[in-house]
């Protein structure tokens, strides 16, 4: 039932799931799913991949069956900007830096994104999270290429607004920082 809910807010993807786990916070009242090895796919393709995401969900729907999460946090996957040797910008999630046939056009991975923000199961997610995250920018058409390790990321909700922050401590650059 879970894995429907979430395969139907997630426009133009296939949403795969291999377990699930289920906790109460806060004096037992506010469910967490843990998501196991997860896979967003579309025609094209994987298109991201999680070994685990962690969601706590609004008490009031969980308890009548719908997933409806206010809070996502996911960690240790690998987020991958590319600029095309053609100037546009393709975006990836995958768990390993070697799945890089994952990135398609960001401009159409936000435009996927506000859809999922706009569908009913997400209208109460306010933020998703990662942590320890490497993030890898290739350059095309610059011939280069930088990584971060142990970045985190923020994408964040309020009003229409969806935003995406992203820091982490640059390899091979002393003091080298990006946000």
């Amino acid at each position: 039932r879970i894995v429907l809910q979430i395969d139907q807010a997630m426009e133009a993807n296939s949403f795969g799931l291999g377990g699930v786990g289920l906790a109460l916070r806060e004096g037992g009242y506010t469910p967490e799913l843990v998501l196991q090895n997860v896979t967003l796919s579309d025609d094209e393709g994987l298109r991201a991949e999680f070994s685990e995401i962690s969601t706590h969900l609004d008490p009031s729907g969980f308890w009548r069956g719908e997933f409806r999460p206010r809070e996502v946090a996911v960690t240790g996957a690998t987020l991958l900007v590319r600029r095309t040797r053609a100037g546009e910008f393709d975006l990836g999630l995958t768990q390993s830096q070697s799945q890089t046939d994952s990135a398609r056009d960001l401009e159409e991975s936000m435009r996927r994104l506000d859809a999922m923000f706009a569908h009913p199961t997400f209208a109460l997610l306010v933020e998703v999270t990662g942590s320890g995250l490497t993030l890898v920018l290739e350059d095309e058409r610059g011939g280069r290429a930088s990584e971060a390790r142990n970045a985190n990321m923020r994408l964040g909700r309020v009003g229409d607004d969806v935003t995406l922050a992203v820091d982490g401590q640059l390899i091979g650059q002393q003091d080298g920082r990006l946000s």
